[in-house]
């Protein structure tokens, strides 16, 4: 019997490639995103710090202007966090996405991995089947050679 060969072989190598192309990018995503959060982590503690340098600034009796510059620099620091929230969130949806694209790909690879598991299996039993067949057949010779050879007669035939 001919060795086993899965037709779409090329296709499930594809498909391989495909999820490992989306695994690659789902870590960059993944590492974007961790990179965005630790900005707008410094960006949080930079406002929180620009907050606390106005109170320390109040308590010393700090004058007009220096209060004003502080104002404006707390305010610079809350657009600064709400910016880097906003990046932050924008790659958490890129991760979302691609964590999505990674599990279409697994699933049409697994699928054609159980397609080519069933046409292994069907080929067995298939080749089984040949054998079963081989072995009747060489059992049936064997009895009719022996049987011709004792001077047995098969009036059944």
């Amino acid at each position: 019997m001919r060795p086993f060969r899965f037709r779409p072989q090329a296709a499930l190598d594809l498909r391989i490639k495909q999820e490992e192309l989306a695994l690659s990018a789902l870590a960059r995503a993944q590492k974007s995103f961790d990179a965005a959060t630790t900005r707008a982590n410094a960006a949080i503690d930079g406002a929180v710090a620009a907050a606390d340098a106005l109170v320390a600034a109040q308590g010393e009796g700090a004058s007009g202007p220096l209060m004003g510059w502080h104002r404006s620099w707390i305010v610079r620091q809350r657009l600064e966090v709400d910016a880097r929230q906003r990046e932050a969130a924008v790659s958490a949806a890129s991760v979302d996405g691609a964590t999505a694209s990674v599990r279409a790909a697994h699933q049409r690879r697994r699928t054609l991995e159980r397609l080519r598991a069933r046409a292994g299996r069907k080929y067995q039993d298939d080749v089984l089947h040949e054998a079963n067949k081989d072995m009747t057949l060489l059992a049936g010779l064997r009895y009719l050679t022996r049987a011709s050879e004792n001077g047995e007669n098969d009036d059944d035939d």
